[in-house]
């Protein structure tokens, strides 16, 4: 069952880490991220920042996407939590950088530790961990370099999770054959869901899978399975409850909605790209699927004997199926639980993840074969027949470990190193800009009256650039409230971000933008005053607008998570917030109705004599002279959350179209002050987590120890030895 004995394949994934350490250096750098990681490094100093004011991130108004949102409620937060936490000790870029090297890294570890739990031999727990640093596909964001890397998506939360799924599987797997495992299963899917929700999806949908094919008694194996499922619903309480109770207000992504994203590839284009090899090999010989097709093969024909093969068999065609979403399902996928809120394609994550442990077991058998048929051909034709022939599967695993690594590693080092030195250019050509930029980013940070647009990526903000990428990105990295970036936030504003038009004044006084950072000599959408000009970046400004607005009620709107993206046209496409009026929203049902605006103002129906925004506190205050009874509106993505107080008093808020914060204030001057309290039961819960589990964990250990260690939960073990 060994091929090479344990040192060849220790040494070679000793060196394969060494091949990791050195080609992800660019990783540590401190190069202005073009990818998601700009959200992600966000996310981290935020958390930092959380933390050393003793607040839970997952209570607090995140206010730099899409006019804000509880962001580290509706989406993964744990990783930047953690991160955030070491941010306290060094800072929050320094750590950040830090452990993204070396989770990717040492990832082979991972692999490794995970093959060996699944009972694998040590050749081929070592052949799947070395390969998989090699992997490269069309999709480019499945378990490859490029999902990660500068270059990349720079799907972060995906990259933590992708050290507790494996884990979660092989764990969950060696639970329902032994219950000294549960809990272990419990915590892996528990982290894996808390890091990234889709592949913690994947952690949880493999329970039943699993429990399908494992080979114990069917009564023992049910309890187990059951209690792994107790387990992670007390364990993920703390995500899942507070994630249903705002599930109303999450909007959902309506841009990607009915793209590729989230309506997977289809049957014909992901099995196209298995079999040319562009879901393994993209750019290469297809030497990683040859090896998946003879592990297919493998598993197949020892199936019956060994049980571990079905269980990855049935993980990797099942998510393969997944991945195939609406496109091919069509209706069928909507009994998928949570379908509106899933990407279908990164199921093919879990077709990658499956994929390397079967390589892995083809690449022993090939091995294998290779060695029963040299000690044949030496039987055969060798002068002297009793030679021994233990030099034999060492030789062979490295002959045919250095032919598969051959053909692998040279596009790899390839994109490696282009990574590593478009770092090096981007640091460069950054440090030639930010002299320019600093005093604008330092002025736009410490103005507390409205946000600044610097164009979008579908316009020429996209060419505006800092270094080799857009503008908006390196001032979401410097943690400046915009319109800009998009698609990273479940906030209700998100979907009208997208059709934010610059020419239309009506837009700026919605979304709050006071400041416009063009390339200089640009003429400026609206009228706007200059203010800086630095290098090749002008700010200019408009007076007139700001974080507050005043606005009369008329007319209404309905609007819901999933349709609010094209009802917010009807404002967006209008002059109604420019003229002062805009509609109340009815949000929650399905219907699409609109009543539109009955009147127009020629100016604000009164003055803002002072005002005081703090959104990174979650706070905002004004004192307001009203001629009529109006709606004082913060341009702050509407939340439930948001509490309002006029002269002191409590007062309910109103969602104003397509969804800011409004509050109702009577005629005459009032102070009004909004203050953000997030989801409140996290603590409650907390505590029912932990004696749940508690109990779990005392309910296993009495059966454990009832029968002298040998319970009914283990009858199976011992029927099979």
């Amino acid at each position: 069952s060994r091929i090479g004995g344990l040192r060849l394949p220790m040494v070679s994934l000793f060196f394969v880490l060494l091949w990791n350490a050195w080609l992800y250096r660019g990783v540590l750098s401190s190069a202005a991220s073009l990818n998601d990681m700009v959200l992600h490094q966000q996310m981290t100093r935020f958390a930092t920042t959380s933390l050393l004011h003793f607040h839970l991130p997952m209570t607090q108004w995140y206010p730099y996407l899409n006019l804000g949102s509880p962001q580290f409620l509706h989406y993964q937060g744990l990783g930047a939590i953690i991160v955030g936490f070491f941010g306290i000790l060094v800072s929050p870029n320094t750590a950040f950088h830090v452990i993204t090297y070396l989770l990717l890294t040492l990832w082979p570890l991972v692999i490794y530790k995970s093959a060996r739990l699944f009972e694998f031999d040590r050749t081929t727990a070592a052949a799947s961990a070395i390969v998989s640093p090699f992997l490269v596909s069309a999709i480019g964001i499945g378990l490859e370099h490029g999902s990660f890397l500068w270059l990349g998506y720079g799907v972060w939360a995906q990259l933590c999770a992708s050290w507790t799924l494996p884990l979660a599987w092989a764990y969950t797997w060696r639970a329902l054959h032994d219950s000294r495992f549960v809990l272990r299963s419990v915590l892996f899917i528990a982290l894996t869901v808390a890091l990234h929700y889709e592949t913690g999806y994947a952690a949880i949908a493999a329970v039943p899978l699993l429990f399908l094919v494992a080979n114990s008694a069917i009564k023992s194996r049910a309890e187990r399975a059951f209690l792994i499922g107790l387990g992670v619903i007390l364990s993920t309480a703390w995500i899942v409850i507070p994630l249903v109770v705002n599930a109303k207000w999450a909007a959902i992504n309506s841009a990607q909605y009915a793209s590729n994203f989230h309506m997977g590839y289809g049957a014909k284009q992901n099995l196209s790209w298995l079999v040319h090899g562009n879901l393994f090999d993209f750019g290469r010989s297809p030497v990683l699927t040859v090896l998946l097709g003879l592990g297919v093969i493998a598993c197949l024909i020892n199936s019956r004997k060994i049980a571990h093969l079905r269980a990855l068999l049935i993980l990797a065609v099942m998510f393969f199926l997944l991945s195939f979403g609406p496109t091919t399902w069509g209706a069928f996928a909507n009994i998928v639980p949570g379908h509106n809120d899933i990407f279908f394609r990164r199921f093919l994550v879990e077709v990658h993840l499956a994929g390397i442990f079967i390589i892995g077991f083809g690449f022993a058998s090939l091995c294998r074969a290779a060695v029963t048929l040299g000690r044949w051909m030496l039987r055969m034709f060798a002068a002297t027949r009793d030679r021994s022939t233990k030099w034999l599967p060492a030789t062979v695993t490295t002959v045919v470990g250095g032919a598969v690594l051959a053909l692998m590693a040279p596009i790899c080092f390839t994109a490696l190193q282009t990574n590593n030195s478009d770092v090096i250019a981007q640091v460069e050509l950054g440090a030639q800009q930010s002299n320019n930029l600093t005093p604008i980013i330092s002025f736009l940070k410490h103005a507390d009256n409205g946000r600044v647009y610097a164009g979008l990526p579908s316009n020429w903000g996209q060419k505006f650039k800092y270094g080799y990428g857009p503008l908006y990105l390196y001032l979401a990295d410097c943690d400046v409230d915009q319109v800009s970036t998009q698609g990273w936030a479940a906030s209700l504003m998100e979907p009208a971000q997208y059709n934010f038009n610059e020419s239309n004044i009506s837009d700026y006084y919605l979304f709050g933008v006071r400041y416009l950072l063009l390339p200089a000599g640009k003429k400026t959408p609206v009228p706007a005053d200059l203010v800086i000009t630095s290098g090749n970046y002008s700010l200019y400004q408009i007076t007139s607008i700001g974080y507050w607005n005043i606005v009369v009620p008329s007319g209404y709107i309905d609007e819901n998570r999933m349709n609010i993206g094209a009802q917010s046209l009807v404002v967006l496409n209008s002059h109604y917030v420019e003229h002062f009026v805009d509609m109340w929203v009815n949000f929650g049902t399905n219907m699409a109705a609109a009543s539109l605006p009955t009147q127009s103002l020629s100016a604000m129906p009164g003055r803002i004599l002072s005002s005081s925004t703090n959104l990174g506190q979650g706070e905002a205050s004004g004192t307001f002279e009203l001629s009529q009874p109006a709606d004082v509106v913060l341009s702050a993505s509407f939340d439930p959350g948001w509490q309002a107080y006029v002269d002191g008093i409590p007062t309910p808020t109103v969602m104003m179209a397509p969804a800011v914060v409004g509050v109702p204030v009577p005629a005459g001057v009032h102070t009004v002050k909004l203050v953000y309290r997030g989801f409140s039961w996290y603590p409650t819960i907390f505590i029912v987590n932990a004696l749940g589990i508690m109990a779990l964990a005392m309910y296993i250990r009495r059966r454990l120890d009832s029968r002298s260690g040998n319970s009914p939960l283990d009858s199976s073990e011992a029927e099979q030895r």
